[in-house]
């Protein structure tokens, strides 16, 4: 129950200073175990739309940083690389390219016959229109889709040439859309910190879509509270700091 827990926290801060927002909460009277999560989510958004700070300081969103949602997400090295770096507030556990290597190469080489197929161990793109940076769209036909996924390909069977003596080095042979696993645990406000960072239209596709993903994820878990911040604070980063 996340938007219980920060109410409680919000309510702890500010004691009996609401500034005239008490009706607000009118489930205070009842045991904290009796609180609806969807009800302090609503009375959350309400407070905070209600004091209308438009430059917030960093005191006034500290009931944000005490629930915390794991996830686990699976995505391209580059664009998972990418989220660890803009996520200083996030930890981050990653599954090892030593551990990924060794299973590639025991699904493509040593078990050749097996379902699994290339594209389940490397992320590329559907045929489409993609914009770039400029947000001018670019195609991206089947034709680059076969040749990046023959070079894919190209560097498991050159992995898989390698002795244990060259294990690390040839970890480096496989290019950075290779998929990998994390799991990744956070406060609410970190969470929001992080879309609000990816909120503005400079992504690649990749990590727009990988930041849709989480974005959805903490919808579902504070609704209200993520909708409010979403109408009113997201891109302006004030959340942030």
């Amino acid at each position: 129950m996340p938007q219980k827990l920060v109410c409680k926290a919000l309510l702890t801060s500010k004691g009996d200073h609401l500034n005239g927002l008490n009706s607000s909460f009118e489930f205070l009277d009842q045991p904290f175990e009796y609180w609806n999560d969807s009800d302090c989510g609503k009375s959350v958004a309400q407070y905070y739309t209600r004091i209308s700070q438009k430059d917030p300081t960093y005191g006034l969103f500290t009931p944000f940083e005490h629930p915390s949602l794991t996830l686990d997400i699976e995505a391209d090295h580059y664009s998972l690389f990418q989220l660890i770096v803009q996520s200083s507030h996030v930890t981050f556990d990653i599954e090892p390219l030593q551990s990924i290597a060794g299973d590639v190469r025991k699904e493509m080489i040593d078990f050749p016959h097996s379902e699994n197929k290339i594209e389940d161990w490397f992320y590329v793109r559907q045929p489409g229109n993609y914009p770039d940076f400029s947000r001018n769209r670019n195609p991206f036909t089947p034709e680059h889709r076969e040749e990046l996924l023959a070079a894919c390909s190209s560097s498991v069977y050159e992995y898989a040439q390698r002795n244990d003596a060259q294990i690390d080095c040839a970890e480096r042979l496989f290019p950075m859309n290779i998929l990998q696993k994390a799991t990744a645990s956070g406060s609410l406000r970190t969470w929001l910190r992080l879309l609000d960072v990816n909120s503005r239209p400079h992504n690649s596709h990749e990590m727009q879509s990988l930041i849709q993903l989480i974005a959805d994820e903490v919808s579902k878990w504070t609704p209200q509270i993520y909708s409010w911040w979403s109408n009113n604070y997201r891109s302006q980063q004030s959340i942030s700091f």
